[in-house]
């Protein structure tokens, strides 16, 4: 037997091998410990999805999730440990639409090319921001807000989990729809924005539910409005920003879930598959829906990818139109 036919023949043995056992390490996944990357401070929205997903994963695949914190520059430096990570379904992040938001602000800043450089998994859940202010600013209504700010252009303080965030980019439309002008203050996360407001040391924010419900309930912030195309249930007096008289002010907010690119499409729909089965227990659903978070069971890897393309078309038209610049 010639050399080259050896060769040839060990390179074949090698490819059958390789395409052999692809299916059986799928079939044997998970095997150890997964990790779950959110890049946002602990107590978020985010957070709080995670963590209540992520004990039913366990049941589901039979291995530990754990969470892990990693803030910072308004999720992308989670969002590039993911992407570093090996693709073997045991590194994954869970983050949101700050993800498509950075891409079509800051590219160059992001690395991360959204399409290609990720894996989607699958939306867990959505949830609209409400806008609320500190009790001491004299206001009870967005038209007293977007009032009280023109009468002091520049002055009013607001806070946003940095630039590229969603809070970020929803205070920009705000202010393009409304042609208010006001001092953005960014924090690493909702929590720490949080303080911020309960303290009276900014004006007024557009955290998620998650973290202002149990604040607004309390008497400790004041609610005007919320950024969604309906009415909450958990508040049913609360108007949405549309009705009161700011059209097209929606906050479309999704929480996800990806793996870093070239994981298995095997592994990918074992994770749908457990995130699904996660959201569908009435337990979770329902905790999720008194912080004001709506459970998705239907999105699935083709139908976030389709979501995540649509996303960086939506927001690259927003921020031209309303002159949004990262600076």
């Amino acid at each position: 037997m010639t050399s080259l036919r050896k060769f040839g023949l060990f390179c074949l043995a090698v490819f059958s091998f390789l395409v052999g056992s692809a299916p059986a390490y799928a079939d044997n996944y998970p095997s150890r410990l997964i990790r779950v990357v959110v890049p946002w401070p602990a107590g978020g929205g985010n957070d709080v999805l995670g963590r209540l997903i992520g004990q039913q994963m366990e049941k589901s695949l039979g291995q530990q999730v754990i969470i892990e914190n990693k803030p910072g520059a308004s999720g992308i430096i989670g969002a590039r440990e993911v992407v570093k990570a090996k693709p073997d379904g045991y590194t994954l992040l869970l983050t949101s639409n700050s993800l498509t938001l950075n891409a079509a602000l800051r590219p160059e800043r992001q690395q991360i090319d959204v399409l290609k450089d990720l894996e989607p998994i699958a939306v867990a859940a959505t949830v609209a921001g409400i806008i609320v202010v500190n009790p001491s600013v004299p206001v009870h209504s967005i038209r007293e807000l977007v009032a009280l700010a023109k009468s002091k252009p520049g002055t009013l303080t607001a806070g946003t989990s940095g630039v590229g965030s969603p809070a970020y980019f929803l205070l920009k439309d705000f202010e393009s729809r409304t042609g208010i002008d006001v001092v953005e203050v960014p924090y690493k996360g909702a929590p720490p924005l949080m303080n911020a407001l309960l303290g009276g040391r900014i004006t007024f924010g557009i955290p998620n539910p998650a973290v202002v419900l149990p604040q607004i309930q309390a008497g400790k912030v004041r609610a005007l409005a919320i950024a969604s195309t309906r009415r909450s249930p958990l508040l049913p007096d609360l108007p949405t920003v549309e009705e009161a008289g700011i059209p097209g002010f929606v906050d479309n907010h999704w929480m996800g879930y990806f793996a870093p690119h070239g994981t298995p499409a095997a592994i990918v729909d074992r994770l749908t598959r457990a995130i699904h089965d996660a959201v569908a227990v009435p337990q979770v659903a329902a905790s999720l829906q008194k912080t004001g978070i709506t459970v998705d069971r239907s999105s699935n890897p083709a139908s976030f990818a389709k979501l995540l393309k649509q996303d960086l078309e939506q927001y690259r038209r927003l921020i031209k139109a309303a002159h949004i610049t990262a600076d």
